[in-house]
C-alpha cells in the first residue's frame, strides 16, 4: 500500500502542480506586475508572489503524469512477461483496450461537454473570442476519436485536451513497446524511444515539425517526443518486476542533478521538447527512489496522504480545472494583486473536481475494473 500510496500521492502533485500553473496565470498579476508595485521592499504580498517562481515550472507535471502512466499501465505486463508460466503469452489486448476506453472516455466525453458549455457561457457574455474557439459538431467528433492537431483543431478553449490526445497515442503504441522488451529486452525500449524522442526534438527545434501541423493548438499532435518519458515508466515496471536491475540506484543523485542542469542549459535555446526529455530522466529516478521508501516521517506522511486523496481523482481535476478557472476568472473580473486568494480559488477548484469525481470517474474506474480478463487486477490508475 506505501507503494499505491506513493504512486496516487504523486499524480496529486502533478494535478496540483498544473492546476497552480494555470491558476497564477489566469487569475493573478503575475510576477513582472508584482515586482513593477513592490520591487523588493518589505510587502507581504510581494514576497509570497515571489515564493511561488517555483510554480513557473507547473507544466512539468505533466511530463510526470506520463511517467506515471507508462509505469502504470505496464505493471501487470511486466508481471505477465516475467512469470514463468506466463512468459511466452502476450497481453489480451483487447482487454486492454476495452479497459482503457473505460476508464478514459467517460471523464474525457464529460470534460469535452463541461469545456463546451462554458464557453458557450462566456460568448453568451461577450467575455470570450467566438474567433479562436471552434465548438463544431465535426471538430467534437475528431476531439473524440483523439485526433485534433491532425484532421480539426482542437475543441473548445480547454488547453489540456492535446495531452489527453498524446496519452491514448500512447495507448495504441504500447504494444510496440511490449514486443521489443520481450523480444530485445527492457534497455533496448529505452534506447529505442530516447533517440526517437530525441531526434524528433532536435528536429522541431531546427525546423519546427509541430508547427508544419496547421491545427495544432498548444503541443502535439504527434506523441513521438513523449515517447521516451512514458518508455521511462515502463522501465520503472520493469525494474520492478526484476527484469532488469537498477542501472541508476547507486547513483540516482548525480543523474538527478546531471539532467535538470541538462535540461535547464537546452532550455536557454528554447528546444523545449529536448529540454522536456532530460527533465523526464530526473523526474523519473526521483520517482523509482520514492518507490523504494519503506516509511515516510510524520509530516511528510501528511502531506502524502493529503496528495494521494487528490490522486484519487487527479484526472477529473486535470480535465476540468481550466474551464472552472474560466469561470472563476469570468465571476471575479478582474485579476488579484495577492496570490493568496489564487489559492483559495484553487482549493474550491479541487474540491468542485472531488464533488464531479463521484458523479464519472469513480463508477469508470469500478467498470474497467469489472472487464473480464484471466489476468489478475491491478490498482486501478
Amino acid at each position: 500500500m506505501n507503494r499505491l500510496d506513493t504512486i496516487d500521492a504523486l499524480r496529486g502533485l502533478a494535478a496540483v502542480a498544473v492546476l497552480l500553473y494555470h491558476s497564477r496565470e489566469v487569475l493573478w498579476i503575475g510576477i513582472r506586475e508584482t515586482y513593477n508595485q513592490y520591487g523588493f521592499g518589505l510587502n507581504l504580498n510581494g514576497w509570497l508572489g515571489y515564493a511561488t517562481i517555483p510554480f513557473n515550472y507547473g507544466y512539468l507535471g505533466v511530463t510526470l503524469f506520463f511517467i506515471l502512466s507508462g509505469y502504470c499501465i505496464h505493471r501487470r505486463g511486466a508481471k505477465t512477461l516475467t512469470a514463468p508460466e506466463e512468459k511466452d503469452r502476450d497481453l489480451n489486448w483487447w482487454t486492454f483496450a476495452k479497459r482503457r476506453f473505460i476508464r478514459i472516455y467517460p471523464t474525457y466525453v464529460a470534460a469535452l461537454i463541461f469545456a463546451a458549455t462554458v464557453d458557450y457561457w462566456l460568448l453568451d457574455r461577450s467575455l470570450a473570442q467566438s474567433t479562436t474557439i471552434d465548438l463544431s459538431w465535426p471538430t467534437f467528433f475528431i476531439n473524440l476519436i483523439s485526433l485534433q492537431g491532425y484532421l480539426a483543431p482542437q475543441y473548445s478553449s480547454n488547453g489540456v485536451f492535446w495531452t489527453l490526445a498524446i496519452e491514448m497515442h500512447l495507448y495504441a503504441a504500447y504494444p510496440i513497446l511490449f514486443y521489443l522488451s520481450k523480444r530485445f529486452g527492457p534497455e533496448a525500449v529505452l534506447c529505442i524511444t530516447f533517440i526517437t524522442s530525441l531526434t524528433y526534438g532536435l528536429l522541431d527545434s531546427f525546423i519546427g515539425l509541430d508547427a508544419g501541423f496547421v491545427f495544432r493548438s498548444i503541443r502535439g499532435p504527434v506523441f513521438l517526443p513523449y515517447w521516451f518519458t512514458w518508455a521511462l515508466g515502463f522501465y520503472i515496471a520493469e525494474i520492478e518486476a526484476k527484469r532488469t536491475s537498477v542501472r541508476w540506484s547507486q547513483n540516482w543523485l548525480k543523474i538527478v542533478v546531471a539532467s535538470i542542469f541538462t535540461s535547464i542549459l537546452i532550455g536557454f535555446f528554447k528546444a523545449t521538447l529536448v529540454s522536456e526529455i532530460f527533465a523526464s530522466i530526473a523526474l523519473a529516478c526521483i520517482f523509482e527512489r520514492l518507490l523504494r521508501v519503506k516509511s515516510f516521517g510524520v509530516a511528510t506522511t501528511y502531506a502524502i496522504t493529503a496528495l494521494a486523496w487528490i490522486g484519487t481523482f487527479s484526472y477529473t481535476l486535470y480535465a476540468f480545472h481550466s474551464p472552472m478557472l474560466k469561470i472563476a476568472d469570468a465571476i471575479i473580473g478582474h485579476r488579484f494583486v495577492s496570490i493568496i486568494p489564487v489559492f483559495f480559488v484553487s482549493a474550491i477548484i479541487v474540491i468542485c473536481s472531488w464533488l464531479m469525481f463521484f458523479a464519472i470517474e469513480r463508477w469508470s474506474i469500478i467498470q474497467s475494473l469489472n472487464v473480464n480478463s484471466n489476468q489478475p487486477k491491478a490498482h486501478a490508475i
